[in-house]
């Protein structure tokens, strides 16, 4: 795997979302990629934990339709940046929203989160639990409960 395929996937099944509340645009973006076939989306998933970037795990939204989400601007962040150079069809949205993300973490709202995965499965894997973990790195416990349930069940990183 590599970013030119997940560029071509993403720029044929993906969705950049602009993110909403209470009427007001948010600097934040949601990434989705859509897709009839799990295992794609699956493999797609470890090659983005490889590379540090967080993702929910795949999910079935219809019957034989799976979706992969990447709603943390700390992780939407790297993936428009990696995929960038390779889209076509999403080129322009992309950069639109690059250059948001990157003026909203240079005002210093958007602080530079460390990736705590390796270490919350980690801890998992020692029985620790949800609040230990939460309270030992000084992340939220829904941090750790999204970490954990966005590992794909198969593979590298499997639960």
């Amino acid at each position: 795997m590599e970013w030119a395929y997940i560029a071509g996937f993403f720029d044929g099944e993906g969705c950049i979302y602009k993110v909403k509340r209470k009427g007001k645009l948010l600097p934040s973006r949601l990434i989705t990629i859509s897709q009839a076939s799990r295992p794609v989306l699956d493999a797609i998933t470890d090659f983005l934990l490889d590379n540090a970037i967080s993702c929910l795990a795949v999910r079935e939204v219809n019957p034989n339709h799976y979706r992969l989400d990447i709603n943390s601007m700390k992780d939407v962040l790297p993936f428009l940046q990696n995929v960038y150079p390779f889209l076509i069809v999403k080129k322009e949205k992309a950069q639109e929203a690059i250059t948001t993300l990157e003026n909203h973490q240079k005002s210093g709202y958007m602080r530079k989160s460390i990736n705590y995965a390796p270490e919350v499965l980690e801890m998992c894997e020692y029985g620790f639990s949800y609040q230990a973990i939460s309270k030992e790195l000084g992340i939220s416990s829904s941090t750790v409960e999204r970490i954990v349930q966005g590992q794909p069940r198969t593979g590298k990183y499997g639960i």
